[in-house]
């Protein structure tokens, strides 16, 4: 017997998140890592409105290796809404269901494909030996057309075929959630966690637990702004980047207030600097200082604890978990606009070749946030084209009387 999927929001949100990633993969936005499929993807316009989805596999015949057309599986699938930078929502099975992780994620694809069948968008298309592999086509509106007018084909055969969403469903259950979500006071709990686990456990051991405020020290900042590029006429001479000295007052309120940078215009920032010139405690004052102004929401990730795949990824299996609430990342991404994804640590990421996949990171939604990256110079300078798109930013080393300041606010009666 069919599984019965719901007929609400999750599923129609599913629907236009899987649907949104293959056009993408069609138009070469995306592309997905051959070692985390088991078939390679064959999606192609074969009518001018028909998108074909397929796949294929590694076979040896005859001592030779070749690629067989063989249909792409649910796994596949899910991979691909992850490279996007996307989340597919998993309902709450009931109390007495009993579903692994693994189970609840391709009954989630399998709800989408039955719906888009219902839809009479999905077209199944019949191939030998391939159980546990698909292969369809999806009637949408042109090959041409903008990505928002072929997802609104499935919202309007939605509308006719299944009439306005409904929170019922027939087997499964969706956590409703009357009241509004504070992500901002989710941001300024998690952020103090992170604190928490960032304090000196040795000064702490002594009860000395100041607070950023009272011992913070402004360093001096620079600007490095790169060499102006030659035409073809001119003689090429070797310039160097400059540095240019920028007051803190202004990086604050210039710079990540304003958007007055001459890259990314605030929208994706580069601290670096020697190992101990403060680039975390910097991170740590523009992380307060967006909550104080309420400026966005303000999420710290710690690169050298990433092991997951993707931003999103990190985001729903620690960060909002951390929180102790039911949410999820479909949640949080309706407030893409306001996030500030604070990474601190590019040079502890575990391989410098995992530096190369910074794009790959911050690929999907999390392009519309905006970012502030922590990266030791020789890392940062020895692979600057994988950075491209960033303003740099350099933290200079403490001067005689700054080091005598820091000191005196850290041995201050109000910090014993």
């Amino acid at each position: 017997m069919a599984r019965k999927y719901g007929k609400n929001e999750t599923t129609l949100s599913n629907v236009l998140k899987l649907v949104k990633a293959l056009l993408a993969l069609a138009d070469g936005e995306i592309a997905v890592p051959g070692d985390k499929l088991k078939a390679t993807f064959k999606v192609e316009w074969v009518k001018e409105d028909e998108l074909l989805v397929s796949g294929k596999v590694q076979q040896k015949r005859n001592n030779r290796t070749q690629y067989v057309e063989k249909g792409i599986t649910k796994e596949d699938l899910w991979t691909l809404v992850e490279c996007l930078g996307e989340a597919l929502e998993l309902c709450q099975p009931k109390d007495e269901e009993k579903v692994d992780n693994v189970q609840r994620k391709a009954n989630a694809i399998q709800d989408i494909l039955d719906c888009l069948k219902d839809l009479d968008i999905l077209a199944p298309k019949p191939s030998a030996k391939t159980q546990g592999f698909w292969k369809f086509s999806l009637k949408l509106k042109h090959q041409t057309a903008r990505k928002e007018d072929n997802l609104k084909v499935i919202d309007e055969r939605w509308k006719i075929k299944i009439g306005s969403v409904t929170v019922e469903t027939s087997h499964q259950t969706v956590i409703s959630k009357d009241k509004p979500i504070n992500w901002q006071e989710i941001c300024r709990q998690n952020l103090a966690l992170q604190k928490q686990l960032t304090t000196n456990p040795f000064t702490n051991a002594y009860g000395v637990t100041p607070q950023l405020d009272d011992i913070y020290v402004p360093l001096a900042i620079v600007e490095s702004k790169p060499p102006k590029s030659h035409s073809r006429n001119q003689p090429k001479e070797k310039e160097e980047e400059k540095l240019i000295p920028i007051a803190e007052e202004c990086f604050f309120e210039d710079v990540l207030r304003q958007g007055k940078s001459q890259i990314s215009q605030g929208r994706k920032i580069a601290l670096i600097g020697e190992p101990g010139s403060g680039k975390t405690t910097r991170l740590q004052k523009i992380a307060d200082w967006i909550l104080e102004q309420d400026l966005g929401l303000p999420i710290w990730i710690s690169l050298a604890d990433l092991t997951q795949t993707t931003i999103t990824q990190y985001i729903e299996e620690i960060w909002l978990k951390q929180t102790g609430k039911n949410l999820t990342i479909d949640e949080l991404t309706q407030q893409k606009e306001r996030i500030w994804l604070l990474l601190d640590g590019l040079d502890e990421m575990t391989s410098r070749v995992e530096t190369r996949h910074v794009s790959a990171l911050l690929g999907g939604w999390v392009q519309a946030a905006r970012v502030v990256v922590t990266c030791r110079v020789n890392v940062w300078e020895a692979d600057k084209n994988a950075f491209s798109g960033f303003d740099v930013f350099r933290n200079l080393p403490f001067e005689v009387e700054q080091v005598e300041l820091f000191i005196r606010r850290w041995f201050s009666e109000d910090n014993r």
